[in-house]
C-alpha cells in the first residue's frame, strides 16, 4: 500500500519555472539565498555564467563563504519544507521554493555545502553526507537558458542593489554598490509568519531608497535589493524613472 499523499511532477514544475523566466529563477540561488546568509557572516559571492556553444544552455556556478552553509541540505530538493526564514521579514527566501524551480531547469547540478553534497543527474539524486565544505556553499549546474535570457540575466545581475560589506563578482568582475538619491520611511503591507508558521498579512515600517538608473537600464521595483518587476516612477516622486528598494525595519 502506498502511504504517500503527494508527488511532484518535475516537468510541471519546469513549466512554472519557465513561466517565471530562467533569469529570475537563477537570481534565487545566485543572489537571494546567499544574501540571506549575511547575518551568519557571509561576505562574498562569486557568480559565473558560461553559455554552452550552439545550445540553449549555460554552465553556472554560485559560491559563497557563509560559515553556516545549508543548515539542512534536504531543503534543496524538498518543496515547501519548513523554512527558518518565514518569521523574519528582512530575509528574502521565506517560501523555500527557489532552489526547486532552479533545479527543474537544470540538466545536471551539484550542491556542496557544510552539511554535505548532493548531485542531480539523469539517474536521479545522489546524496554524499560526508563530502562537506569547511564553509560556504557551491552550486554548479548546466541550466536551460537561451541567449536572450542570458542577456536579461546580465542586466538583472548588474541592477542588484547590494548591501555594504558584501563583495559580489560576476564572471570575475565585481558588481558595484550604488548610493541612493533619496531615503525615506513609510508603512507598507507585507506578510509575516505567526507562531504556527502561517503567513499573515500585516503592515510594517520600511525604508525606501530611490536610485538613479544607469544608461540603458530599465527601472525596477526592488525588494531587499532584488529586482522584482519593471516600473516607471514619475510625477510626484521624481521627474524621471527611478529604481526603488524597500527594506523592512522593525516597527
Amino acid at each position: 500500500m502506498d502511504n504517500e499523499w503527494f508527488r511532484t511532477s518535475r516537468s510541471g514544475l519546469r513549466k512554472q519555472a519557465k513561466e517565471r523566466g530562467a533569469p529570475h529563477v537563477f537570481l534565487e540561488v545566485a543572489a537571494s539565498n546567499p544574501l540571506d546568509e549575511r547575518e551568519a557572516g557571509m561576505t562574498s559571492i562569486a557568480i559565473e555564467v558560461e553559455p554552452v556553444k550552439d545550445r540553449p544552455l549555460a554552465r553556472v556556478v554560485v559560491e559563497d563563504d557563509s560559515p553556516v552553509g545549508f543548515r539542512d541540505l534536504s531543503h534543496a530538493y524538498t518543496i515547501f519544507a519548513e523554512s527558518y526564514k518565514r518569521g523574519n521579514p528582512e530575509l528574502r527566501g521565506q517560501f523555500n521554493f527557489g532552489e526547486k524551480l532552479f533545479l527543474s531547469l537544470c540538466r545536471t547540478a551539484t550542491i556542496s555545502t557544510t552539511t554535505g553534497t548532493v548531485v542531480f543527474d539523469d539517474e536521479g539524486r545522489h546524496e554524499h553526507p560526508r563530502r562537506r565544505r569547511e564553509r560556504g556553499t557551491r552550486i554548479e549546474a548546466e541550466m536551460e537558458i537561451t541567449r536572450e535570457e542570458v542577456k536579461e540575466l546580465d542586466a538583472l545581475l548588474h541592477s542588484l542593489l547590494l548591501p555594504e560589506g558584501v563583495s559580489v563578482t560576476y564572471n570575475g568582475r565585481p558588481l558595484r554598490c550604488r548610493k541612493p538619491l533619496r531615503i525615506f520611511e513609510t508603512t507598507l503591507p507585507t506578510q509575516v509568519a505567526d507562531d504556527e508558521g502561517v503567513m499573515r498579512a500585516t503592515a510594517r515600517k520600511t525604508v525606501v531608497r530611490l536610485y538613479e538608473p544607469r544608461g540603458g537600464e530599465h527601472p525596477h521595483l526592488h525588494e531587499l535589493g532584488i529586482p522584482v518587476v519593471e516600473t516607471a516612477m514619475r510625477g510626484a516622486m521624481a521627474r524621471s524613472p527611478r529604481l526603488v528598494i524597500a527594506r523592512t525595519i522593525p516597527i
